[in-house]
């Protein structure tokens, strides 16, 4: 009847004696169920004949055959491959929910370790666990983006030291809930409503001292700010009043020059800016 080819819709009936030349990956007709290979064909008088009996099926792969409405063909947490893109574009799987590659800051101690290319004396030892450690996670395709050992810490800059806590403690929490940052966010958001933030360093007219200054910021408290009332005062890191729509404001005056160092955190930037005009007048007050 004519060559049936892969991507070709389907052809007319077959009529009786007749049979299609089909090509590999072409949908079966209709009105077929067996496909019989060229080596058990004879060409004769411009047609074919079968030469053995051929089984009902043979030879077609059935729709459905390689997995079932349902079925799970890639578990969560496979690691993506070649494989698994394919399975996915064959299944119309346009995108994806993925995890991106993991990066890892390794941390060494101990002060008998030298770095490796070091000659240790007899009371030290060669630092080999960090550089195993390091290529173990580069062989699982994680990202070594920092390498500390224990003196590198004691030599960086307490600001630097406290963000890399910092960071640790995030990832830390991260790991916990099981939740990327944004979402951690969310949900604090959608918990205690939004917060905007700003900090301010104010000039005193003269120096004063820091005791002095606590002193004055709690005994000459006032009951509201801006309307909005005072509920309590800590002074754990200078002077924090806690007010009662749950916003705060910290004053805490610095111990080497006359500044105050003004932070506040509000539900708008307008009560933002409120709390940082008293800081302020508190300033010049000083």
């Amino acid at each position: 009847a004519g060559l049936h080819a892969a991507g070709d819709p389907p052809p007319r009936p077959l009529q009786a004696g007749e049979g299609w030349e089909i090509m590999t990956g072409a949908a079966v007709p209709h009105d077929c169920d067996t496909v019989v290979p060229y080596e058990e064909l004879d060409e004769r008088d411009g047609g074919y004949v079968i030469t053995e009996a051929p089984e009902r099926g043979q030879c077609i792969h059935p729709i459905g055959l390689d997995a079932a409405a349902g079925d799970v063909l890639v578990p969560a947490g496979s690691r993506l491959g070649p494989a698994e893109i394919a399975i996915a574009a064959s299944v119309g799987a346009a995108g994806l929910d993925v995890f991106k590659r993991a990066r890892v800051a390794v941390l060494t101690t101990g002060d008998e370790a030298v770095p490796h290319d070091q000659m240790p004396e007899d009371w030290q030892i060669r630092r080999s666990n960090g550089l195993m450690l390091a290529a173990a996670l580069t062989h699982m395709l994680l990202g070594v983006f920092a390498f500390f050992t224990r003196k590198k810490l004691h030599r960086m800059p307490p600001a630097e030291m406290v963000q890399m806590l910092m960071g640790l403690l995030i990832l830390e929490v991260m790991a916990a809930a099981h939740a990327p940052l944004h979402e951690l966010v969310e949900d604090l958001l959608h918990e205690f409503g939004p917060a905007e933030y700003r900090r301010t360093d104010m000039k005193l007219t003269r120096p004063v001292a820091k005791e002095e200054m606590v002193d004055l910021l709690v005994n000459a408290a006032p009951a509201q700010i801006d309307g909005v009332a005072i509920e309590s005062i800590q002074t754990t890191d200078g002077v924090k009043y806690y007010l009662d729509d749950g916003s705060w404001l910290l004053i805490r005056p610095s111990g080497t020059e006359p500044v105050l160092r003004v932070y506040a955190e509000a539900p708008t930037p307008g009560r933002v800016k409120s709390l940082l005009n008293f800081g302020e007048e508190v300033a010049q007050k000083a």
